[in-house]
């Protein structure tokens, strides 16, 4: 599953794209990703890494929030 940007802010989309495990793939190891800039959305979706993360990184530190709700993950980054 994918939040994609929406005409309304307050409104997010959320749309299948994994198919029927795509629940079980957001348990075990999904994050969700919350940005004020609707320019990172786009950023992610490309792949663009070293444009988010290296060149905007100040402001990806301000304008962003990644929240890991993958609980696979989240025990994987308690002893990574």
């Amino acid at each position: 599953m994918r939040l994609t940007a929406s005409p309304s802010p307050a409104r997010p989309v959320l749309s299948a794209v994994a198919g029927p495990d795509a629940l079980t793939v957001l348990d075990e190891s999904g994050v969700w990703v919350i940005s004020r800039d609707p320019a990172f959305p786009a950023l992610l979706a490309a792949h663009a890494w070293q444009a988010q993360f290296r060149d905007a990184r100040d402001r990806v530190d301000i304008d962003m929030r990644i929240v890991v709700v993958g609980y696979a993950l989240l025990e994987k980054s308690l002893a990574p």
